[in-house]
C-alpha cells in the first residue's frame, strides 16, 4: 500500500490487489487472460502507468480473434523465423496451413548463447515437436555479414548445420505494416494469423510489451523485440509487403552452396 498526499492535504491511497491474501498470482494469472490488453491490465491491477495503451506496435492483434491451439498440417513444410545475437537469439516455428493461414506454434529466446549451441537447440526442438516435418529458414539479412572477430558468418555456421536461411530486405515499417495487414480479418471474416498460447512471450509483445518509441518505431527494449522480429523475418520471405498476398512458390530450382569447411577445411 503507498498513500501519496498533496500539500492541499488530499490523499491517494494506492493498494495493489497482493494486499488481499486471497489473491494469488494464480488468480493473477487467470484474471489477466480476461484483459483485451497487456497496458489496460497494467494500468488497471499492477497501477503501472509507464506504457500507453495507443503505443502497441500491433493495436490489430486481438486475445479473441488471435490465440488458439493450432496444430501443424501433415505433408505441409514449417517454417523456422531466427533472429541472431547473442544475448537474445530468437526462433518462432509456423505454418501455412491448406486455408492460406499463418500458424505460429512454438517459440525459443536464447539468453548469452553463441549461435552454434542455439542451433543445436533449434534442431532439437524442431525433431521433438515436428517429427517427419521438413522445414524451410527465414531470418535477419545480416546473417551473411562477417565480423572483425571472425571470417565466418553465422550463414556459414548455419550451414554446417544443414540450415540454409532465406531472406529478403525490407524496411522496418514495411514489416510491420505487412504483419498489420495480416492480423487484420478479411471480409468475410477470416483470420489469416493464429498463434498458439504456447507462445508466451511473442504474445506478450503482442498484447502490449513490445511498444513503438517516441520516434514512431518499434522499441528497442533488448527483450520482446527479438522474437517479434523473428516473425517479421518469416513474414517478409512469405508475403508480398504490397499485396499482403503469400508469394507463389519458384520454379527455379536452386543449387545448395557448400559449406565453407567444404572450401576452406576448415
Amino acid at each position: 500500500m503507498e498513500v501519496l498526499k498533496n500539500i492541499n492535504g488530499f490523499a491517494v491511497v494506492k493498494l495493489h490487489y497482493s494486499a488481499d491474501e486471497n489473491k494469488s498470482q494464480e488468480w493473477a494469472d487467470n484474471i489477466k487472460k480476461t484483459y483485451p490488453t497487456q497496458d489496460i491490465w497494467k494500468q488497471e491491477m499492477e497501477l503501472d502507468f509507464t506504457k500507453s495503451t495507443n503505443r502497441r506496435v500491433y493495436s490489430e492483434f486481438k486475445r479473441e480473434l488471435h490465440i488458439a491451439d493450432v496444430k501443424p498440417v501433415p505433408y505441409r513444410e514449417i517454417w523456422r523465423g531466427w533472429d541472431f545475437g547473442y544475448h537474445h537469439p530468437a526462433c518462432v516455428w509456423a505454418q501455412v496451413d491448406s486455408d492460406d493461414r499463418l500458424n505460429v506454434f512454438a517459440e525459443l529466446l536464447g539468453e548469452e548463447v553463441i549461435i552454434n549451441k542455439f542451433a543445436e537447440e533449434v534442431l532439437a526442438i524442431s525433431k521433438k515437436m515436428f517429427p517427419g516435418y521438413d522445414f524451410k529458414d527465414a531470418g535477419d539479412p545480416a546473417v551473411r555479414s562477417k565480423s572483425d572477430k571472425n571470417e565466418r558468418t553465422t550463414s556459414d555456421i548455419l550451414r554446417t548445420y544443414g540450415i540454409r536461411v532465406q531472406t529478403r530486405y525490407l524496411f522496418i515499417k514495411e514489416g510491420v505494416n505487412l504483419i498489420r495487414n495480416l492480423l487484420l480479418p478479411k471480409k468475410d471474416g477470416f483470420i489469416k494469423v493464429k498463434v498458439s498460447p504456447n507462445c508466451k512471450i511473442l504474445l506478450d509483445g503482442f498484447l502490449g510489451e513490445y511498444a513503438m518509441d517516441d520516434e514512431d518505431m518499434p522499441e528497442k527494449d533488448g527483450y520482446y523485440e527479438h522474437l517479434q522480429d523473428a516473425l517479421r523475418y518469416l513474414v517478409s520471405i512469405l508475403y508480398n509487403p504490397r499485396t499482403g498476398e503469400k508469394y507463389k512458390p519458384s520454379l527455379v530450382w536452386v543449387k545448395p552452396r557448400p559449406t565453407i569447411e567444404a572450401l576452406t577445411g576448415y
